[in-house]
């Protein structure tokens, strides 16, 4: 594990596609401070840049390819979630292929994450490369 004062050191690399709050909130809580040497938006990207040895970042676990061969990933301390839903008015009235994304979404998310209650929705962690 690794806790935001022992990254606050490190070059870090921000996401711009969705991570920006979520890291902020996170280095807030720590009440400690992050330098941030590059904003980008593609995630994949900025996974290529940690590898490179540009810097660190915080990211979603689940946006994590199966191989991370170059990066090293730790879970963050403490744990840092996010919580991911979907939702429809009804899902009775949901169409065919709405109600099928969400059975596969279910599917999909249930192998790695723990689902919450009996809404559509997931939480997971976010992890530092």
């Amino acid at each position: 594990t690794i806790t935001p004062a022992q990254l606050a050191e490190s070059p870090f690399i921000l996401s711009l596609a969705g991570c920006a709050y979520l890291i902020g909130k996170i280095y807030d809580e720590a009440n400690q401070t992050f330098q941030t040497r590059f904003h980008v938006n593609d995630v994949f990207t900025i996974m290529a840049m940690v590898v490179e040895g540009l810097g660190v970042t915080i990211v979603p676990e689940m946006i994590l390819p199966d191989r991370t061969d170059g990066m090293k990933v730790l879970h963050l301390s403490p744990r840092s979630y996010r919580h991911l839903s979907l939702g429809v008015r009804s899902l009775a009235q949901a169409t065919p292929a709405a109600r099928a994304f969400i059975e596969i979404t279910q599917a999909v998310v249930a192998q790695k994450y723990e689902l919450v209650s009996d809404d559509i929705g997931a939480t997971m962690p976010s992890v530092a490369i």
